[in-house]
Order: structure tokens, then C-alpha cells, then sequence
């Protein structure tokens, strides 16, 4: 998906849960701690969308700092990609067993 395509997204998004926030909050009933936890709940919600908004997106950052791209793409296969631990050796197999049936 193109980085633009994923800015109107996350723009779409920010949109609708910010009014979906502000209209639950704006309907509370009752006063007291009901409408100040939603009160606080909304400026939650808004602080970290507003930021969210305001994320760079891959291209952008591609901009600031040449190679982010590919970095990221080498984190994601090297986390995948993780050695394999080396057997044991008979020792340490043997002394594990009989840790083993000591604990049992």
C-alpha cells in the first residue's frame, strides 16, 4: 500500500473515532465522575490520535533519513531469521535429567 494511501487512512480513521469520542462524550447524562472520566477519556483518545495524525509516514522518513526503508525491511527479516540454539552437550543433558528427577 503507497505511504499517500496510508496518510488518507489514518486521516479517515483519526476522524471518525475522534467524533464518535466526542459525540459518546457530549451524551453522557448525569454529571459528576460519568462526564469527567469521559472527559478525560476523550482527551486521551484525542492526544494519542493527534499524534497518530501527525506520524511520518515510510516515505517521509525516507526523506529525513536515507536507508530507513531498507532498515526497517533488514529488522523485519532478521527477527525471523533468529539462530537456532546448538544441542546440549552430554553433560549438561545428563545432569538435566537428573535435575529433573529430582525436582519430580
Amino acid at each position: 500500500m503507497k505511504d499517500s494511501t496510508k496518510k488518507k487512512i489514518r486521516h479517515f480513521v483519526v476522524i471518525v473515532v475522534g467524533c464518535i469520542a466526542a459525540y459518546i462524550v457530549f451524551n453522557v447524562k448525569g454529571g459528576g465522575i460519568e462526564e469527567s472520566l469521559a472527559g478525560a477519556a476523550l482527551g486521551v483518545v484525542l492526544v494519542a490520535l493527534s499524534f497518530w495524525w501527525s506520524w511520518p509516514t515510510d516515505d517521509e522518513m525516507e526523506e529525513k533519513n536515507p536507508g530507513y526503508k531498507q532498515r526497517k525491511k533488514d529488522e523485519l527479516v532478521s527477527r525471523w531469521e533468529e539462530p537456532k540454539p546448538e544441542p546440549l552437550s552430554p553433560e549438561l543433558t545428563e545432569l538435566a535429567e537428573k535435575i529433573r528427577k529430582k525436582l519430580k
